[in-house]
């Protein structure tokens, strides 16, 4: 009998795992005193637990990307808090100050990529 790995969304969420928000497509940004909101970039939704000295980064499927984003991963264990949680998204600019989703892939693969202003 074939054995195939769980579905990302049939995976079992770590302990006291929260689910990112998840981006609207809208025309226009709502506005008053009563939103927040942010631009969608083209990167990885993630939330960034703190507790204590361990630092986990979770997408909405529950994958640990702590390793392959160490840049964001380092910036929340220097935090000068105990425990924390941000909701937020991990993403790459090109050299050209422009989202980069294939960077972000590349660089937490290790490998070089080349960006220009037609392909960010």
């Amino acid at each position: 009998m074939l054995m195939r790995s769980p579905l990302a969304r049939e995976r079992r969420r770590p302990a006291g795992f929260i689910v990112p928000c998840q981006p609207t497509l809208s025309v226009k940004a709502p506005s008053g005193p009563a939103w927040l909101h942010e631009i969608k970039h083209d990167g990885y939704r993630i939330i960034a637990c703190k507790s204590g000295d361990q630092v986990r980064l979770w997408s909405r499927n529950g994958r640990d990307w702590s390793r392959e984003f160490l840049a964001v991963t380092e910036a929340v264990t220097a935090l000068k808090v105990e425990d924390i949680a941000l909701d937020g998204e991990a993403m790459a600019h090109c050299k050209y100050g422009l989202p980069d989703f294939h960077g972000l892939r590349s660089s937490a693969a290790g490998l070089a990529h080349v960006c220009s202003p037609s392909t960010c």
